[in-house]
This record gives structure tokens, C-alpha cells and sequence, in this order.
């Protein structure tokens, strides 16, 4: 994989990497076929995959904990029909049986139930009678109460939906659904298919859905079996060898000192790469047979080892998982978490660094098949109530889906919207929007300053420059501080 000269490698994201992987090794014969995922017998309950038991002890620790919905707003501007859509959202409960599952146990084993049908209605809130100002202010409270209101995951249904009127011919379309059962990847789905259906619907023509040969809970009964019958082992055994003795905490400058039962109140802070930047950064990944993933993620390890001289620590990545052609089109929660550990780059040149870096993450994608909370188990670092094992610092970045929404007749767009949320200490998310990067910092509110992260965020550009400048410079001779910092 490292050798790829393709011209449009440096537009893929980690998943569409990882994807091409796995399709390149089969051609090549690098790798035998893999076990197909059967379709499972019918019996009353099924197990969880191995991400859905983590999610599920610590829905137990706090039922009524927000942290891990998946929420999102879509803006619907034009002609809209309320039934056409409420019927093409319980038509994709009908296909993808993960959206009607409910949890809960059989002994002490937890197990995943899938109810025979799940009917949601799509309540109507109208506020179109306020002015614009009280308009504006009254959609952020609903936006904000919905993103934040807790689920049952042993009664379900785990997918909420709510439209709200603006006026005659604007509408704000509120999707929310719990971790258990999907994923960043299964919102792209949802929103597809619910295109697709709606037009089906409005047109009264059939849909061009293809019919889904397996379901969410084939691919956790396999992947259960796969983990009693140890066939993740050598994934197991280099993880256990590639993160060995790496400290588990990266030692930040926070404004207060990390306390053991600090919340999970976030905030977010916006910027953005412009487009020559992008462009240029995206020169250098290519010459390295690099992604622009890649290369921007060698500028953040570079920003977090200069802010805490620190030589070794681990940074987390989301990688979709779905490097099987039976699960690409299915809604659950598929999502695994891959520890890239940073160490020994101060001699390295940028260019080193991300050669580097590209080598890691191809064995990476390799061995992504093993849970992250398996790895977690082996390697048994000191835990802590609110703090991420192995790493506290996460990086993401994912091309901009605005493609999928595409509905007849409809202008759609996504309402921006903070959750005052944070899952980690410092999560950097960026949406390569092709004429430029948008990039947002997400942070917890306990642990950092808001001055704090507006340094970063100048630290952050300052760093792109003067590698896009000097990408033979060595990092310890790169300078972190901006003229004005100075």
C-alpha cells in the first residue's frame, strides 16, 4: 500500500484508505478470502458486538447520560411533505432491523433484542408565528433540549425524529439516534436512503434500494464467534507490541488540572485552512504516496508534542470498519478506534515524519479488525472514571457528505449546531470541503481555557505554513509560535 502512486489517493479519507486496502490485497493475493458473514438463525435474542457491550456498561454507569447520542439537524427549504417522509423513515426501520433493537440482559450476558416492527411518528413543532430574533433563539433551545435528552436502550425505539415549521416552505428536520446502534457512517446511510425513499415516495415509483443480505446482528454473532475461537489473536498481538509501555496520558497545558470527576461539558471553536494551504499540504502528501489525512494529522502530532514535550503518547483515530463488502451499506455501529503513537520525532524531517506515519497506519488498516476495548483489556493501563485508556486526544477528518442530500424539490442543508458536549479532552475534526479545510476543535470545558484553544488553533496554521514552506526542516527546528506570539 505504500508504494501507491495512485493520483486520487490523496483524496481518500482513513475509511475509503482502509477500503481500498482491503480491495487492492485481494487483487494482488496478498491476503486469502475472508470468511463470508452468514445470515444468522432465528432465535429470540442475539449477542451484542463487542462496541456495543463497552456502550452498553456505561449506559448502566449513567442512564441518563447524553454523551453518546448521534445527533444532527437537516434545514429542508421548499415544497415538503410531512407523511412522505414520516412513511420513508418507517420504511428504513423496516429494513435496517438494528433501528428497531432494544438491549438489555439474559443472565448476566448482555444481549440485543430485535423487535418484530417499530411505528415512529414525525411530530410537527411549529414556531413560525415568532419574529426572526425570537424564531432563531427558540429552534437552538429545541435543537439543544432533543440532542440532549437521554434514550432507554432496553425499550427503544433508539431513533427519534421531529420536524419543526420555520415558515410554509422552510423546514428543520431533527434526527437523533443512540451509539449502540449506528455510526458516523450509518448517519450517511440514513440520510441516503431516507432521499431515496422520499423520492420514491413523492414520485410513486419503485425504489432503487437494494435488498440488504445480512443484518447488524449477523455481523456481531460473527464477530463474537471470531473472538471465542481467538481468530483476532495476531491482530491482538501487534497492538499489544506496537502501544507496549506507551504512557497512557498526554500531559497538556490545561488551565485545571485534570480531576478524576470532571464533566463532560464541551465547547467547539471553528476555523479555517484556505484553499491554497489545502492544496499545497496536499502536494507534499502526494509525493510521499501519502493522504492528505495524513499529512494533517503529522501537523497535530506535531502541534501536541511541541505544546507538551512530550515524546511519547498516543493519539486516537475513528476508522469505519466496514472493510467488508456485506456491511458497507448496513446502519449499526461498526466504528473501531485505532491508537497512532507518536514517538521519537524530534530528529525527523516533516517529509520523515509523514513517510513514517503512512507506513504505520497501512499496518494499521490491517489490523483493524480487533476491538479496541480488546486491546485495552491486554495491555491493562491505569484507568480512570472519564478518561479514555491509552489516549485523551483525538483526530478526525472526513470528506463532506453534503452530496447525499439530495432531496426533489428540496434545498437541504446542514444546521450547525454545538451539543456542548465533549467525549474527550481535545478532539481536532476537520471536513475537507474540497475549496478549503474546515476544522473544528472540540474541547473540554473543565480542562481547557477557550484562549487556550485559540492558541492552538495559531499554533495549528502557523504549523501548516512552515511545513508546506520547508518540509525538509527538522521538527525540532520548526518554530511554534507566530510572529505576533512572539
Amino acid at each position: 500500500m505504500s508504494q501507491l502512486k495512485n493520483t486520487a489517493i490523496e483524496n481518500l479519507t482513513p475509511e475509503q484508505l482502509a477500503l481500498l486496502s482491503e480491495k487492492l490485497n485481494k487483487l494482488s493475493g496478498i491476503k486469502k478470502k475472508k470468511e463470508q458473514i452468514e445470515k444468522r438463525k432465528n432465535i429470540e435474542e442475539y449477542p451484542m458486538s463487542s462496541a456495543q457491550k463497552r456502550l452498553w456498561f456505561l449506559h448502566q454507569l449513567d442512564p441518563q447520560s447524553s454523551n453518546y447520542n448521534i445527533f444532527s439537524a437537516l434545514c429542508l427549504k421548499g415544497e415538503f411533505d410531512l407523511y412522505a417522509l414520516e412513511y420513508s423513515l418507517n420504511q428504513i426501520i423496516k429494513r435496517h432491523e438494528v433501528l428497531r433493537s432494544v438491549y438489555s440482559t439474559k443472565g448476566n450476558e448482555p444481549v440485543q433484542i430485535i423487535l418484530p416492527s417499530i411505528e415512529i411518528k414525525l411530530p410537527l413543532t411549529d414556531i413560525s408565528e415568532l419574529d426572526e430574533t425570537a424564531k432563531q433563539k427558540r429552534l437552538q433551545e429545541i435543537l439543544q433540549t432533543e440532542a440532549n435528552k437521554p434514550f432507554n436502550l432496553s425499550e427503544g425505539p433508539l431513533l427519534r425524529s421531529e420536524i419543526i415549521r420555520l415558515n410554509e416552505n422552510e423546514h428543520v428536520l431533527m434526527l437523533t439516534m443512540h451509539h449502540i446502534i449506528a455510526d458516523g457512517w450509518s448517519f450517511n446511510i440514513l440520510i441516503s436512503e431516507i432521499a431515496a425513499l422520499y423520492k420514491s415516495n413523492i414520485f410513486n415509483t419503485k425504489t432503487s434500494l437494494e435488498e440488504l443480505k445480512i443484518q447488524y446482528s449477523d455481523f456481531a454473532q460473527w464477530q463474537n464467534e471470531r473472538l471465542e475461537t481467538k481468530a483476532f489473536d495476531a491482530q491482538l498481538s501487534y497492538w499489544k507490541d506496537k502501544l507496549s509501555n506507551m504512557p497512557n496520558t498526554l500531559e497538556l497545558p490545561f488551565y485545571k488540572k485534570a480531576a478524576s470527576l470532571r464533566s463532560n461539558l464541551g465547547e467547539r471553536n471553528i476555523f479555517f485552512v484556505s484553499q491554497k494551504m489545502r492544496n499545497l499540504i496536499e502536494r507534499i502528501s502526494k509525493g510521499e504516496s501519502a493522504t492528505l489525512f495524513m499529512a494533517l494529522l503529522s501537523v497535530f502530532q506535531i502541534m501536541l508534542y511541541k505544546i507538551s514535550r512530550q515524546d511519547d503518547f498516543g493519539i486516537g483515530i475513528p476508522i469505519a470498519n466496514r472493510n467488508r463488502p456485506e456491511i458497507e451499506k448496513l446502519i449499526g455501529f461498526f466504528v473501531n478506534t485505532l491508537v497512532i503513537r507518536v514517538k521519537d520525532i524530534e530528529n525527523l524531517t516533516f517529509r520523515e515524519l509523514l513517510g513514517k506515519l503512512r507506513d504505520y497506519m497501512t499496518e494499521a488498516f490491517d489490523n483493524q479488525d480487533i476491538p479496541f476495548d480488546k486491546v485495552v483489556e491486554a495491555l491493562m493501563p491505569k484507568r480512570e472514571i472519564n478518561t479514555t485508556p491509552l489516549f485523551q486526544v483525538m483526530f478526525d477528518m472526513q470528506s463532506s457528505y453534503t452530496q447525499s442530500l439530495k432531496f426533489p424539490a428540496l434545498q437541504t442543508d446542514i444546521v450547525d449546531f454545538n451539543t456542548q458536549n465533549s467525549k474527550f479532552d481535545l478532539l481536532l475534526m476537520i471536513e475537507d470541503q474540497s475549496d478549503r479545510l474546515k476544522c473544528t476543535f472540540e474541547y473540554n470545558t473543565d480542562l481547557f481555557k477557550e484562549s487556550t484553544i485559540r492558541q492552538m488553533i495559531s499554533h495549528f496554521q502557523n504549523l501548516i505554513k512552515q511545513v508546506v514552506q520547508s518540509p525538509e526542516k527538522r521538527i525540532s527546528d520548526i518554530e511554534i509560535l507566530s510572529n505576533e506570539e512572539y
